[in-house]
């Protein structure tokens, strides 16, 4: 279930950084999948969602962590902290991007208008 949790963490962190780039670097959309397999527009927009930003922490979790039970050895090389490491960046994965579009937009809304 951890990494169910942990992909999902990553998964934000993922769609947060992509928009960042996407939006105010460089100005164009690179990562997108068109998927028309439904007749329903959502269903294609939660599909091709999770094929771009949820299975691949989701592979590269299970290929790095979990195959061959490879979380045997890091659980007896590191110290435990009762799970203070994973809730620390699961919530900060969550609220982070939330803090920063509020500063971000708080410090827009003072600009003056013409300066933009």
């Amino acid at each position: 279930m951890v990494q169910i949790y942990m992909a999902i963490a990553m998964a934000l962190n993922l769609m947060f950084l992509l928009a960042v780039l996407q939006r105010n670097i460089f100005n164009f959309s690179f990562y997108d999948i068109e998927i028309n397999l439904f007749a329903v527009k959502i269903l294609n927009d939660l599909l091709s969602g999770f094929i771009l930003f949820f299975l691949p922490p989701l592979l590269i979790n299970y290929l790095l962590i979990f195959k061959n039970k490879k979380y045997l050895d890091l659980i007896e090389k590191y110290k435990s902290e009762n799970g203070n490491y994973f809730f620390q960046y699961f919530f900060t994965s969550l609220f982070l991007p939330l803090i920063i579009l509020i500063i971000a937009f708080s410090l827009n809304k003072t600009r003056p208008a013409n300066s933009q």
